[in-house]
């Protein structure tokens, strides 16, 4: 699975952009078509590019482009984003529960049915600490281990990427503040 991010964001200028993802040493010559592709980028705007499936099938791979939030205009919530970008077989859709850590999981997914390649939006949590379990849909046992303790800052703005395959899941933890 794509595990790497980069270190904040690469500034580019607005306009239509080709993009192409290839493994490393390749060049873009190499890259699959389902890996590249033109983003049409506005000016003021931040854009997270990921590519989602399994590097053992690229040719299953898809991009996933979203527009991220800029600022956070509260001073006590901070803004969480999901997104589902594991190829693992069983893990489509997954449902998705959100909640204090220390506390119950609830009887009902705060986000059901997430199908690879969605995202749930941005969604404010009060400022601190939670359990986020991604679990195969049907199901309440977490499939990604090491999100049991995300900590949610006030006015923070953060995207969590569900990545892997069916032979080991992780999370990648992104800050979306500008």
């Amino acid at each position: 699975s794509f595990t790497n991010s980069t270190d904040g964001y690469c500034k580019v200028a607005a306009g239509n952009v080709d993009v192409a993802m290839t493994g490393a040493d390749s060049t873009l010559q190499d890259a699959f078509s389902n890996l590249a592709g033109t983003l049409m980028l506005e000016r003021g705007e931040s854009y997270t590019v990921i590519a989602a499936g399994d590097t053992g099938a690229l040719a299953q791979a898809r991009l996933i482009t979203l527009t991220d939030k800029r600022m956070n205009s509260s001073s006590t919530d901070g803004d969480v984003r999901l997104v589902h970008a594991s190829s693992a077989a069983a893990a489509d859709p997954v449902d998705i529960y959100v909640y204090g850590q220390g506390t119950t999981q609830p009887a009902e997914p705060t986000f059901a049915d997430v199908v690879l390649g969605q995202d749930t939006g941005y969604t404010a949590l009060p400022a601190g600490t939670y359990t986020v379990d991604i679990a195969a849909n049907g199901t309440t046992t977490a499939a990604i281990p090491g999100t049991d303790a995300i900590v949610v800052g006030a006015g923070s703005i953060n995207t969590a990427i569900a990545v892997g395959n069916g032979s080991g899941l992780s999370a990648i933890l992104l800050n979306d503040q500008r």
